[in-house]
């Protein structure tokens, strides 16, 4: 939180946009995911809280594709490479073994996201060409052991840029860079596990992140090192409210303009998170 940049300038001049804000203890179990396909098991205390940040370089990896908190509200995490291959690993065989292969990948293919894998939930994945993103039931990637191939759930005339999971419930919300938004029905999105993924325009913009929402919800905003919290209600308009200020648009359709919510320039990278109401219960 006290980064002397909170916004490193490092993201600005290079590098890819899939930016990703987690949250650890001392205590806590931190997973490193290779683009390789390999692990490396931490506790949170190895990211000392410096001014500078640290490099992933330090623990003597290159290329990181996901990091994952370890905690009980998931059992199982989902892992997808760039060519749509995939399957879902239960976090005690994720733990069971350090600095080794989670799953063994094609030639030229790499690992792009280990995501926690909760029960009715939505994969998004972004094409890298057309900047489309598609959907597919997240249950569609089996469970396997980590010595498993991964079996291609989503087949792409694509490679897949970023991805992200998120609750099947009333609607999905797609934020892209520059602070765009989506908002679509989940009903609308067809998702047969055996057809081809259906998908949205996003504009040519940069996923940022997706997530589920209730008609009547609560979302978080984290973007450089800082979280607000926002007010979600669709009625016969979308609308949107952060203390007094409210936004009302209308719900995005597959083929519709993106909606500009946020006021973030070029480079500017943040993450919208599901985030419970005051005094709520939920994590």
């Amino acid at each position: 939180r006290d980064l002397k940049d909170p916004c490193p300038s490092i993201l600005r001049g290079g590098g890819d946009k899939d930016v990703r804000y987690v949250s650890c203890m001392n205590q806590s179990t931190v997973v490193l995911f290779t683009s390789d396909g390999y692990n490396k098991i931490l506790d949170g205390s190895a990211f000392v809280y410096t001014s500078d940040g640290i490099g992933f370089n330090q623990f003597g990896l290159n290329e990181v594709a996901s990091v994952l908190v370890i905690n009980d509200q998931y059992k199982e995490a989902l892992i997808l490479t760039q060519d749509g291959y995939g399957k879902r690993i239960t976090i005690d065989d994720i733990l069971k073994s350090n600095k080794a292969r989670i799953m063994p990948l094609n030639t030229e293919d790499h690992v792009i996201a280990v995501l926690p894998y909760q029960d009715n939930s939505i994969l998004a994945a972004q094409g890298e060409k057309t900047g489309k993103v598609y959907f597919i039931e997240a249950e569609a990637y089996s469970l396997f052991k980590r010595q498993a191939t991964g079996f291609r759930a989503l087949k792409l005339d694509e490679p897949i840029q970023s991805a992200a999971l998120f609750r099947k419930t009333d609607y999905v919300m797609i934020s892209t860079e520059y602070g765009y938004v989506k908002v679509i029905p989940t009903q609308t999105i067809k998702l047969p596990v055996k057809r081809k993924a259906p998908s949205i325009d996003v504009n040519g913009r940069t996923m940022m992140s997706a997530i589920g929402l209730a008609a009547s919800d609560t979302f978080g905003l984290i973007s450089c090192a800082k979280i607000a919290s926002y007010q979600f209600t669709v009625g016969k308009m979308v609308s949107i409210v952060s203390g007094k200020e409210e936004r009302k648009f209308k719900i995005s359709t597959s083929i519709s303009d993106s909606t500009k919510l946020f006021k973030f320039g070029r480079n500017v990278y943040y993450q919208v998170i599901n985030y419970p109401a005051k005094g709520s219960k939920k994590g």
